[in-house]
């Protein structure tokens, strides 16, 4: 009886880590704060991204944190955050990167 409780288990674990295969890669290009995102799921997710940028403006130095919340569609592969930014790109940094969907 142990067996068949330990394969159905393993089933459903194996179903819940394939379903919430979202992915987010980020980075900064050029003075731009840039995420694409892939939901290869059937189901659309609300998602959210916060994140630090560190600059220096006409030598002076400072640090602005972002939050932005989008959605990705079933199936979707993409840009989901593009932020311009108006700093020197040569003096940016990105820290405190977090993101969630749901």
């Amino acid at each position: 009886m142990k067996k068949p409780t330990v394969a159905v288990v393993a089933t459903l674990a194996f179903f819940y880590l394939a379903a919430n295969g979202q992915t987010i890669t980020y980075g900064l290009q050029g003075s731009s704060f840039i995420a694409q995102g892939t939901n290869p799921t059937e189901q659309g997710k609300n998602c959210n991204i916060a994140y630090t940028i560190s600059y220096s403006q006409f030598g002076t130095p400072g640090q602005q944190a972002f939050n932005r919340a989008f959605g990705m569609p079933p199936h979707f592969n993409g840009v989901v955050v593009n932020h311009p930014t108006t700093w020197d790109y040569t003096t940016m940094s990105l820290s405190n990167v977090s993101w969630s969907c749901t």
